[in-house]
C-alpha cells in the first residue's frame, strides 16, 4: 500500500516537473522603417537618430525606442486611417522598477482603449527585439504590416486623452536571445 502511494506520488510529481518546462513563449510579429503616403514606401529618417537616413535592415537598442515613445499598445481594430489600440501600462507596485501591463485579449477596459490617427507623412517600421540582450533590428514597414494583435510603439502627439496622431508607428516582436 505504502509502495502504491509513494509511486503515485512519484507520477504525479513527475508530471507537474515535465508540464513546468512546456511553457509556450510569446512572439509577435516582425517590424521595420518607411514612410507611407497613399501607401508607397521610401527611406526615412529615424527621429531617435541624428537625421541620417535610415538603411532597410538597422541596429539599435531597443531599450531607447521603448523608452523615446509616447504610447505602446496592442491593435484591437485597424483601418487604413488609423487603430484602436489597447495601450501598455505601467504598474510601479514591483520594488524592483515599473513593470508594462496589458489587459488579455476579450478583457480591455473600454474606457482604457486609445483612437490612433495616421499622420499626413507616418513612418512605418518593424523592430525585432532581442529579450535577452536588447539588440533591435529595424526595418521598412507599410501601413498594411499592421494587423489585430500587432504590438505597436506609437510617436506622435495626443489631441486628447483618448485620441492619438501617430508620426511614426514602429511594430514589434519580441524574441528569445542567441
Amino acid at each position: 500500500m505504502k509502495i502504491k502511494k509513494a509511486m503515485r506520488a512519484f507520477a504525479v510529481g513527475l508530471s507537474l516537473f515535465i508540464l513546468a518546462g512546456c511553457e509556450t513563449s510569446n512572439i509577435e510579429t516582425i517590424p521595420t522603417n518607411t514612410e507611407t503616403t497613399n501607401h508607397t514606401t521610401a527611406p526615412v529618417t529615424d527621429p531617435a537618430s541624428d537625421g541620417n537616413v535610415s538603411n532597410a535592415s538597422e541596429n539599435t537598442d531597443g531599450e531607447k525606442i521603448l523608452s523615446t515613445s509616447d504610447l505602446q499598445g496592442t491593435v484591437i481594430e485597424f483601418s487604413d486611417r488609423g487603430c484602436i489600440i489597447n495601450p501598455v501600462t505601467s504598474d510601479t507596485e514591483d520594488k524592483k522598477g515599473s513593470l508594462a501591463v496589458i489587459a488579455a485579449e476579450g478583457y480591455e477596459d473600454e474606457g482604457e482603449k486609445i483612437s490612433i490617427k495616421y499622420g499626413e507623412n507616418c513612418i512605418f517600421q518593424k523592430a525585432v527585439i532581442q529579450i535577452a540582450t536588447g539588440k533591435t533590428i529595424l526595418s521598412e514597414a507599410v501601413l498594411s504590416d499592421v494587423k489585430k494583435k500587432s504590438s505597436l510603439v506609437l510617436f506622435g502627439n495626443f489631441d486628447d486623452a483618448k485620441n492619438f496622431t501617430a508620426t511614426r508607428v514602429v511594430i514589434t516582436r519580441y524574441e528569445q536571445g542567441e
